[in-house]
């Protein structure tokens, strides 16, 4: 399967769907052009979820665009949840530590909680 991603946005919430393998910067120019222009449409603090259910496989170039998507979520006042983690990806997000960076959440419901909580 090569690398897709899809867009919902309700109210002043974004959700990110995104599904294949992340190995080379190539693959994730989308996902960057479009959590990006979304982060830039947001008035106010943006408030984004990135489900990676279908997410398989990643590498050190998925970790690194995660992290540029929460410092700008970060940086404008909003907040980036992920959810529904694959067993390798939190795997890797575990052994890199950076499942104590990111704000985590099971899924949809729980990532709407901690988001209206903010």
């Amino acid at each position: 399967m090569n690398f897709e991603i899809t867009k919902e946005i309700s109210g002043d919430l974004i959700l990110f769907k995104v599904a294949g393998k992340i190995l080379s910067h190539e693959e994730v120019d989308d996902m960057d052009d479009m959590i990006y222009t979304a982060l830039e449409d947001v008035e106010g603090n943006p408030k984004m979820i990135l489900d990676l259910e279908g997410l398989n496989h990643t590498n050190s170039t998925g970790l690194n665009h995660f992290i540029r998507y929460f410092t700008k979520c970060r940086n404008k006042g909003g907040e980036l949840v992920m959810i529904n983690m694959t067993p390798p990806v939190l795997k890797l997000l575990e052994i890199t530590k950076l499942i104590d960076v990111f704000t985590v959440a099971q899924n949809v419901e729980e990532a709407k909680q901690i988001l209206n909580d903010l």
